[in-house]
């Protein structure tokens, strides 16, 4: 997760959907209410907004979703670049 481009926060997608994913952040962590949500696997990056947060778990709700695999407005390269590091490990 990007919190702002500088800042990035591990968790676990635990599930999605078109709309939305629910993620673990683990116990006593927030996450900020706007943020961006790397999928690896799935080579997207989402704009969110948080709908709720408890019990280490947070669910989302999805603003605008980018294509990793394409191009990118420039100003978001970090998450291409960011999602491209993650994938190699």
């Amino acid at each position: 997760m990007a919190a702002d481009g500088a800042t990035y926060i591990d968790c676990t997608i635990l599930d999605t959907s078109a709309s939305g994913a629910q993620i673990r952040i683990g116990q006593g962590r927030t996450i900020p209410d706007n943020a961006r949500l790397i999928n690896v696997r799935d080579r997207t990056a989402h704009d969110f907004t948080v709908v709720w947060q408890r019990d280490g778990r947070a669910g989302l709700r999805f603003v605008h979703t980018y294509p990793l695999s394409s191009n990118m407005p420039e100003h978001l390269g970090y998450l291409r670049k960011h999602w491209l590091d993650c994938a190699c490990r």
